[in-house]
C-alpha cells in the first residue's frame, strides 16, 4: 500500500514522465529544494524511483517510531518499537538523548552503505532479495547460496 502511494507521488513529481525526478521538477512540486538531497541518495542530481521509495520508507518508519509526533524519537519510543535500547546510541549522533529525522535518515543510509559494501564484497555468495533494475523497477531475486553451503565439508 505505502509502496503504491510512493509510486503515485513519484509519478506526480516526475512532470516530464522520464522516470526520474530532477531538482527543477522537485521545486515545481514542493516549492523549494528542501529535502531533495535526502531523496537523492547517490548524489547524482536525479532521484530515481528506488531512491524515492527508499526515502519514503525511511519517513514512514521514522513516523511509526515517533509515536508522539514531536519530530524526535526518545529512548522510550525506541524501546516501545524495537523492544530494546540496542542501536539507539548509533542513531543519536549528537548524544542529546533524542533521534531527530536527520539523525535517523543518516544512520539508515550509513547502515545501507555498509550492507551494500558487504554485498559487493560477498557478491559471489549472496544476492540481495530485492533489487532495483534500470528504470527504477523493483524485482526479486533468490539467494545464490547460503552460509551453510559455504562451510560444508
Amino acid at each position: 500500500m505505502q509502496s503504491r502511494q510512493a509510486d503515485r507521488e513519484f509519478r506526480s513529481v516526475d512532470a516530464d514522465h522520464d522516470g526520474k525526478v530532477s531538482l527543477e521538477e522537485w521545486i515545481a512540486k514542493y516549492g523549494s529544494a528542501d529535502g531533495f538531497d535526502h531523496y537523492d541518495k547517490d548524489g547524482n542530481g536525479i532521484i530515481d524511483p528506488c531512491e524515492f521509495r527508499a526515502a519514503k520508507g525511511m519517513a514512514v518508519e521514522f513516523n511509526a517510531v515517533d509515536t508522539n509526533h514531536d519530530g524526535k524519537i526518545s529512548i522510550e519510543e525506541w524501546i516501545a518499537r524495537y523492544g530494546t535500547a540496542d542501536g539507539f546510541a548509533d542513531y543519536d549522533v549528537d548524544g542529546d538523548g533524542m533521534v531527530d529525522a536527520d539523525e535517523f535518515r543518516g544512520a539508515k543510509l550509513r547502515n545501507e552503505a555498509l550492507s551494500g559494501q558487504f554485498f559487493q564484497v560477498q557478491s559471489k555468495y549472496f544476492t540481495p532479495q530485492v533489487r532495483c533494475q534500470s528504470g527504477g523497477r523493483l524485482f526479486r531475486t533468490t539467494p545464490v547460496s547460503t552460509l551453510s553451503t559455504l562451510f560444508r565439508s
